[in-house]
């Protein structure tokens, strides 16, 4: 199906979600202060930072640049309220469990209360933290992470390894996690061992483990610019495929970002990209069907199966049955929205077999379950096809505020 969509515009973006979320727990290591160039808006790092401030951090913020400076002391008896972040509810849960002698209460929000924190609640009490309960609201007192031997599942979430790695910091023992189960998200510890390697940690990777040996310490550079947020660029990537504009879109020269191998996908799909210095620009080509491991790109399912439905053959897409513990259950909407528009869609396998729409699709209202990802990839097909409503605007909110802003924006250059 052949429809003419022609916006213009070059896209800037906000820093990488993943990468603040590192950084900022990071931040609670620090023995000077730390400025962050290209700061993010987004309601998840609003809340962690609001979070970190009531544990004492001293975090100034002037446009989109932050200085952290150095707390005098962490505040005990605190209630960390979370909202809807899982990347920093584990993350800042694990540092809590190891501040030693520090109460804490950690809580979030209903929808996110539904998703698995107990896993890693059996980590923490295995390193002799003393849980009250082990679900939300978590109520515990912290404790001197001392490194040693972990076991630990990566089958539901790499954050689970991302966690301890992140407060591996001066231990009084090597530290080695040894993972199993099927790696999903692995891409993201990656990202986690690049990060501390740029504050000075090292962690190496063996067979099935990682390692950090004992007594390092975090060097803390003067500042750090934060990479673009290339989950949120990937939207716009796809959005280029199907375009007869000219969509640019600001990204790093190398990046540590997972989601920078979605431009891969689209060139796989046929494409054309286009690279000019810090800027790429994804263009109209004929767009196939194809085979995907979407395991290291959990988040641009959504986007592929979307697109994909525009596409002139079916697309299989695999290694995705972590979408299950996601904001929502993506699988389980994708299967149930997708179809209103008039496409096929079927599991089967652990495999999501798209077919490509044959016809332009009626009026219809696609729910988006309250799941960013969902009403930003729906928000793809409204380009092509206005008639479509969707529910649920709002949840941008969570990691890309200003996207339907940057969408109206290409709108306005046509």
């Amino acid at each position: 199906m052949d429809k003419i969509l022609n916006l213009n515009g070059t896209i800037k973006l906000e820093g990488s979600k993943s990468i603040l979320n590192r950084i900022l727990i990071l931040s609670t290591f620090m023995t000077k202060p730390l400025k962050l160039e290209n700061f993010s808006s987004s309601e998840d790092i609003i809340t962690l930072v609001q979070n970190l401030r009531r544990l004492g951090m001293k975090i100034i913020q002037e446009n989109n640049t932050i200085t952290i400076g150095i707390p005098e002391k962490f505040q005990d008896g605190q209630t960390y309220f979370i909202k809807n972040s899982g990347t920093a509810l584990r993350f800042l849960l694990t540092r809590l469990a190891f501040i030693p002698g520090l109460d804490s209460v950690v809580d979030a929000s209903e929808q996110l209360r539904s998703r698995p924190v107990k896993p890693l609640v059996n980590i923490l009490k295995n390193s002799g933290v003393q849980f009250k309960n082990d679900k939300l609201p978590l109520s515990f007192r912290g404790i001197n992470f001392r490194g040693g031997n972990y076991n630990v599942s990566v089958s539901i979430s790499s954050q689970f390894v991302s966690s301890l790695l992140l407060c591996s910091s001066q231990l009084e023992q090597d530290l080695i996690i040894h993972y199993s189960g099927t790696p999903v998200s692995v891409s993201y510890i990656d990202l986690t061992r690049d990060i501390l390697q740029d504050f000075g940690i090292k962690v190496e990777k063996q067979n099935n483990s990682y390692r950090v040996q004992r007594g390092q310490k975090i060097t803390i550079p003067d500042e750090y610019r934060i990479e673009p947020d290339l989950s949120s660029a990937a939207y716009f990537f796809a959005l280029g495929a199907v375009n007869e504009g000219e969509v640019k879109v600001q990204v790093p020269d190398r990046s540590k970002q997972p989601d920078h191998k979605f431009l891969k996908i689209l060139e796989e799909m046929g494409a054309k990209i286009e690279y000019d210095g810090n800027l790429v620009t994804v263009k109209k080509d004929r767009l196939t069907g194809i085979k995907a491991d979407m395991n290291t790109m959990p988040d641009q399912v959504p986007t592929l199966a979307c697109l994909a439905l525009l596409a002139d053959s079916p697309t299989e897409i695999y290694g995705i049955d972590q979408l299950q513990y996601k904001e929502s259950d993506r699988l389980m909407a994708l299967l149930q929205e997708l179809p209103k528009l008039g496409s096929s869609l079927r599991y089967e396998g652990n495999r999501l077999h798209v077919t490509p729409l044959r016809s332009e699709p009626t009026e219809c209202r696609l729910e988006t379950h309250h799941d960013h990802r969902l009403i930003m990839s729906f928000s793809l097909l409204k380009q092509v096809f206005p008639q479509i409503n969707l529910s649920g605007r709002k949840a941008v909110l969570k990691s890309f505020p200003h996207f339907f802003k940057l969408l109206a924006s290409l709108r306005d250059n046509a």
